[in-house]
């Protein structure tokens, strides 16, 4: 067999790609990329996680400001559900005078013997559904909860102190989680934020059964 043949060089280059394409269509690539979102961590209605002075997190009650925006990094990809990885960062907004060249940089959510603050390098936590809301799993292990003082976030070892959230897409204004996996108790819909970012022109949607808005004032920060 004179294998410089053109044809029988031909034919073996077929066989030789359709080979590969078997070989490539039995095995699974995975191509998830990270996925981040703009929310706001929800606690109860007009009740949010926010930043607060030297780095460090509070929960604030009355309507979402600016400070209560955070970008959430889903390093699975795809839709936040329980069990994801993900990192938690926050941007401030430039001051007045600051050069455009040099924004500010983002700060990340971790986990230290204070409880949990930011910092330039942050922590990858764990989501953990519980009912219609996420806890926050840190990377020791344990759970994200209620601020220790006015402006601390804090840790518990136990999930039943576990500080719990709704985490809200700023930008549809409803909850990340979907509406098969509220059931029954949401009426088979994504819950409505109930604050407006502050410096925003368009209101929120109206929700005939959301709670009035609360009369308390913001924490001092």
């Amino acid at each position: 067999m004179n294998i410089k043949n053109p044809t029988f060089i031909a034919v073996v280059a077929a066989a030789w790609l359709a080979g590969a394409a078997q070989l490539r269509a039995g095995v699974k690539v995975e191509t998830a990329q990270p996925v981040e979102m703009t929310v706001a961590f929800q606690v109860d209605p007009n009740k949010y996680i926010t930043t607060a002075s030297s780095g460090s997190l509070a929960v604030v009650t009355g309507r979402l400001g600016s400070k209560g925006i955070f970008s959430i990094i889903d390093i699975s990809g795809g839709d936040l559900k329980d069990g994801d990885e993900v990192r938690i960062s926050y941007t401030p907004h430039a001051r007045k005078g600051e050069s455009e060249a040099a924004p500010p940089r983002a700060n990340y959510w971790l986990e230290n013997n204070a409880g949990i603050r930011r910092g330039r390098d942050g922590d990858v936590f764990k989501l953990k559904r519980v009912d219609t809301k996420f806890a926050f799993v840190t990377p020791t292990g344990k759970f994200v909860a209620a601020p220790t003082n006015e402006v601390t976030l804090g840790v518990s070892t136990k999930q039943e102190g576990a500080l719990l959230v709704d985490i809200i897409d700023v930008k549809t204004r409803a909850s990340v989680i979907k509406a098969p996996d509220q059931g029954a108790q949401s009426g088979g819909s994504a819950a409505t934020v109930t604050g407006q970012p502050q410096g925003t022109s368009s209101p929120p949607p109206a929700a005939t059964s959301a709670p009035a808005p609360s009369s308390d004032k913001p924490a001092a920060q």
